[in-house]
């Protein structure tokens, strides 16, 4: 019973324990506990707390709320832990439990609202996450039987309490008790229980499930991807996946600066791209300007999204030659960007461009430490002016802040992309 003694603690214990109590009756959890565990309901499970940890994870990363921060110092993400399993349980070749995905993405969801408007809540959420944890190396025991797993394969995730765990969550229980503001009680008691609930009905949804809510889904190829229409066709996501590598290979800095997050994204962009062949060719424009001005302000000049669009219509119209005519949407934008780009500066300059930085880099001695990332960063750094020229002004702002942040990169390196800079600058404005 909740009394005005009880710790916070106490009281999240007391207000979910009814949700406790439904959990056990959940179809889905019987046949966990009964080791009659279907491996594509397993999978999918993994993958919506993909979804969720994903969303969390990242938004905690970047709190700007310095209480919260406090409360979650030392917090072990377990993203990567499901991404390992994602991967071990070859996930991107078993259809998605599309209901399930609907549930873990409304929790995604709330969690960016609340990062904005209330991040306390966030706080709830990671009580509940970080308490199942408590009870994990139980479920692993059922889920090797079911699925008959050795060792930790397929069940990093359920592997998670150990030592460095526990200090995690007994400090985090210390510090929200401390905890004496009613209404930040209130928040994140009301969040704890909310998201239980919701994670109930995903787990509702896992089984039994419905054939014909079987489907794919873009977080199957990238958990944090949200909720937005992909191609039916295997070929054609195929097709789209080996175009999205292309890109993230010509460009070694995209690697150096988003890590394998931003390959996840990289990839899911490229198939989602796919779908806007089937739309008139104003309204694809219209899409790609969107996605290529959102990707430039973070970093991304509009010109990666030109080589993009035409190594989509290069890999689409090899795989599909019959549907070339459909792909030649990409190669118009593509060339039609081409275009625009042409009209600021002459396209043998462009190419151009990484000659001039590398020789800037290179001079008086090699730089070798940088060698791979400078490549094609000619290319970017014009790229990004050439952003700036057209109203974009936060591309250029953004690249050149990150490849001149002295405790990243040489004195060097900082001079020569300085130097691109102001050669560029200069010349462009005559």
């Amino acid at each position: 019973m909740v009394n005005e003694n009880s710790t916070l603690h106490q009281k999240l214990k007391i207000q979910t324990e009814n949700l406790h109590s439904l959990a056990y009756k959940v179809p889905y959890i019987n046949s966990l506990l009964k080791n009659e565990l279907d491996l594509i309901c397993y999978t999918e499970h993994i993958r919506c707390f993909a979804i969720i940890h994903g969303a969390l994870e990242h938004q905690l990363q970047n709190i700007a709320n310095p209480f919260v921060s406090s409360i979650i110092e030392g917090y072990l993400p377990k993203f990567p832990l499901l991404m390992e399993d994602l991967q071990s349980l070859n996930a991107d070749e078993q259809r998605n439990i599309i209901p399930a995905i609907g549930g873990a993405l409304k929790i995604a969801d709330n969690i960016l609202l609340y990062s904005i408007e209330n991040p306390y809540k966030l706080l709830g959420y990671l009580y509940v996450l970080e308490g199942s944890i408590n009870g994990s190396s139980i479920l692993k025991k059922h889920v090797q039987k079911s699925l008959n797993f050795q060792d930790d394969n397929c069940t990093k995730y359920f592997s998670a309490k150990d030592e460095n765990y526990s200090v995690f969550w007994n400090l985090f229980i210390e510090r929200i008790n401390k905890i004496e503001d009613e209404s930040i009680q209130e928040d994140i008691i009301n969040a704890a229980y909310e998201i239980f609930w919701e994670i109930l009905k995903i787990y509702e949804s896992l089984f039994p499930y419905d054939e014909s809510k079987l489907g794919n889904h873009i977080t199957k190829y990238n958990p944090e991807a949200g909720n937005y229409p992909i191609p039916t066709e295997p070929k054609e996501i195929s097709a789209a996946l080996k175009a999205g590598i292309v890109c993230w290979d010509e460009f070694p800095y995209y690697e150096f600066r988003y890590e394998e997050r931003g390959r996840r994204f990289a990839v899911s962009d490229a198939v989602w791209l796919v779908t806007l062949c089937d739309l008139t060719i104003n309204n694809a424009i219209a899409q790609v300007n969107w996605l290529a001005n959102f990707l430039a302000i973070r970093g991304m000049p509009v010109y990666t999204m030109e080589f993009q669009l035409l190594a989509l219509y290069q890999q689409l119209s090899q795989t599909l030659p019959e549907n070339e005519k459909k792909y030649r949407t990409f190669l118009k934008i593509s060339e039609f960007m081409k275009e625009n780009r042409c009209k600021l500066i002459k396209e043998e300059e462009f190419e151009n461009s990484n000659k001039i930085f590398e020789d800037y880099l290179n001079s008086p001695t090699p730089e070798l430490q940088f060698s791979k990332l400078s490549r094609n960063m000619g290319k970017l750094i014009l790229g990004s002016i050439l952003d700036d020229m057209n109203g974009i002004d936060e591309s250029k702002n953004n690249l050149k802040k990150w490849l001149t942040d002295p405790l990243r990169f040489s004195v060097n390196w900082i001079s020569a992309v300085s130097r691109t800079y102001t050669y560029y600058e200069h010349k462009l404005s005559k």
